[in-house]
């Protein structure tokens, strides 16, 4: 599908870490996937309840959510519309990102373009930009907020991308397996998630909190930053249980 260069896509950019902020939820939305859940851990051999925290903090479970490269899309309204963006992203790969008056993630807008070059002209001919500050760096992380402007331009990494309720990584365990709309319904990436978690159950002799920072990464600063999130998603989901 062509698109033409005067098409760009605005979304606004919502972390995650807001669920934490605002305390964590274990009733709506989890309800809806909640027989799903019981299914995949049931047909694996896992707890369900470890399952659900998965989902939970991976994806406040939204089902249709894609983290393209550390870049989060959440507002997908359907299947349909979040293959469209993915493929408008696809030919469209350069970002620009920016904050025009410092006032945070909340409206914080991204731009997509084909080259780089595009991507450097957008930003030069931007009168919004014009006293932004552009930020550089090996870090994906966007600057603190501290009120004033600042813009960055990188190229997204398509195949690294996390799908769905419990954010499969397409790179690592998609791409042979599933077509990107697969991943996004949930009965099939839930019970790739409980088949996942059962291998790593084995692998680390049933140690549930190894198991749990192993699907999340291989490094153990991420681990350690990842388990407390978790343990408290966990703990909260086994209170009302």
């Amino acid at each position: 599908m062509r698109h033409s260069m005067t098409i760009n896509i605005i979304v606004h950019s919502f972390s995650l870490i807001l669920f934490f902020m605002a305390g964590i939820s274990t009733a709506a939305p989890t309800v809806e996937f909640d027989r799903t859940i019981n299914w995949a851990a049931a047909r694996h051999g896992i707890d369900a309840d470890l399952l659900k925290s998965i989902a939970i903090l991976e994806s406040n479970m939204n089902p249709l959510a894609i983290n393209i490269d550390g870049e989060p899309f959440t507002k997908f309204h359907s299947v349909q519309h979040a293959m469209r963006t993915l493929d408008f992203i696809q030919t469209h790969q350069w970002m620009v990102k920016y904050d025009v008056d410092g006032s945070g993630p909340k409206k914080r807008v991204r731009r997509f373009f084909r080259s780089e070059y595009e991507s450097e002209q957008f930003a030069s001919q931007n009168s919004e930009l014009a006293s932004a500050k552009q930020y550089r760096g090996g870090s994906l992380k966007f600057p603190e907020n501290k009120g004033k402007p600042f813009f960055l331009i990188r190229n997204l990494w398509m195949k690294n991308s996390d799908i769905g309720l419990t954010q499969i990584n397409y790179r690592w365990h998609g791409e042979d397996l599933a077509p990107v709309s697969s991943w996004l319904t949930p009965s099939y990436n839930l019970n790739y998630a409980a088949k996942h978690l059962k291998e790593l159950l084995v692998r680390y002799d049933h140690n549930v909190v190894k198991a749990v920072a192993h699907y999340h990464s291989g490094s153990i600063k991420h681990q350690r930053k990842y388990l407390a999130k978790w343990t408290l998603v966990y703990k909260k989901i086994k209170e009302v249980s």
